[in-house]
């Protein structure tokens, strides 16, 4: 049986969203629109409560532009998170905002090893 889809997603609103350094190619030389990122975060979050998901925010860390990538929080399993433990240590700090979120939330948080590099739901696929 396949797993039944989600019924709530994580959001972040894009407050302070900027570029401040490049840790992939896609990030190189670019420039990023404010006011596009924050109308196309509201038509996002729009489309997801117009097909009936639940929108759970976290507050966007003004010290971590990154953390409006939510997919890279980590992963649920029922009620367990697993926080990423990324690559780039100008994300490392995102991981405890996000494990504090869901504790608060009511899951359990189960990390993994240091030595394991895990950046969410992307490498989880």
């Amino acid at each position: 049986m396949p797993p039944a889809p989600p019924r709530s997603v994580l959001a972040c609103r894009p407050t302070t969203y900027t570029l401040r350094y490049a840790i992939n190619p896609w990030m190189l030389d670019q420039q990023i629109d404010a006011g596009q990122a924050r109308t196309q975060f509201d038509v996002l979050v729009r489309t997801y409560e117009h097909i009936g998901l639940q929108i759970d925010y976290i507050e966007q860390d003004p010290k971590l532009p990154d953390m409006v990538f939510t997919a890279n929080a980590g992963l649920i399993h029922d009620r367990t998170f697993i926080p990423s433990n990324f690559r780039y240590p100008e994300r490392a700090p995102e991981a405890q905002l996000f494990a504090d979120h869901f504790r608060a939330g009511g899951f359990r948080i189960e990390s993994l090893a240091p030595e394991y590099l895990f950046e969410g739901a992307g490498d989880a696929i």
